[in-house]
Parts: structure tokens; sequence; C-alpha cells
């Protein structure tokens, strides 16, 4: 947890962000749980400094069972370490998003909306969807992708290399 605990140190930022983190969820499936999981992220957000009071966070989950269980343990912590922040969610869950004939498959509010490919390439690799895509839209700012493709892809290596990547942009954004 000490990596997590250093991310949201790093991300006291005072000027307009999105984050669109792409985490393959499987790469840390055996160092955490949904529950720790969605407490980690909780308390990211609660840490990023911002000029709005309204966050919307879009998370994807192979079905609403876990969409509604990440949902409640998300918005449990998130509201305890917020610090008043409005927090607004869009819990998605779909079968078949390969099926789908639209090409957007989250839509956080008018001005911004997901492209469907992230999700497109996770399912195409058969890989679990809980918490394949976290982002963390401030309102009316466009979307930008920290986070490569290789974050969707199979192994932890990716995940750790990609995630240090992550850390190390805050670091330049904050000096």
């Amino acid at each position: 947890m000490k990596i997590f605990a250093n991310l949201v140190e790093m991300l006291k930022l005072r000027t307009y962000i999105l984050l669109f983190l792409s985490i393959q969820f499987v790469a840390v499936a055996n160092r955490l749980q949904d529950d720790d999981y969605a407490r980690v992220m909780a308390m990211v957000i609660s840490q990023i400094k911002h000029s709005h009071t309204k966050l919307q966070i879009g998370i994807v989950c192979r079905d609403e069972l876990r969409a509604k269980n990440f949902q409640r343990i998300f918005k449990k912590n998130a509201k305890i370490s917020s610090a008043g922040k409005k927090i607004s969610f869009d819990m998605i869950w779909e079968k078949n998003p390969l099926k789908s004939k639209s090409n957007i498959l989250i839509q956080l509010d008018s001005n911004i909306s997901l492209p469907k490919q992230i999700f497109s390439i996770a399912t195409s690799k058969k890989m679990v969807l809980d918490g394949a895509c976290l982002g963390i839209v401030l309102k009316n700012t466009s979307p930008t992708i920290i986070a490569n493709r290789d974050s969707l892809l199979n192994s932890r290596t990716h995940f750790d290399s990609t995630f240090l990547r992550f850390i190390n942009i805050l670091k330049r954004r904050k000096q």
C-alpha cells in the first residue's frame, strides 16, 4: 500500500485535472481485494485539489451486483475522506460490451464521454472488467489519457511500469 500512499501525496495539484486511469484489475488482484481497491481510489479522489466542488466518476464492472457493491464501498469511503466535495457516480455494467452498436459506452454528462475502444481492448482479451477504467472528470474539461494502452494488457509488469510512469508525470507537473 506504500506506493498508493505516495500517489495520494503526489495528487495535491492546483490545476484543472482529468485523470483517466486505465487499470487492468486482474493485474493487482493478488495485492488488493475489491474493498481495498475502492478505498484507495476514494482516498486518491479526496486529495485532488480543484476549483469545482463536484466530481463525476465512471467505473466499469462486469456485472450489476459487483457494480453496486463497488459503488457502496467507494461512496462510503469517499464521503469520509472528501472534505465536503460532492461526488456523483455513474456505475456502468454491460453484459456484452463488444456487441454494443454505440460508439460510446459511458456518457458522464453532455460535454464529456469516454471512448468505447478502451473497454473493447479489455473484453477482447477476456479480462475481468472490474475497475478496468476509472475516470475522474472535472466538469467541462476535455478528456486526457495519462495511462497508456499497456495498462489494459495482461501482466503485472505492464501495470507496474505504467503506474510508475503516471507517478513521474505527476512529479513533473508539481515542479
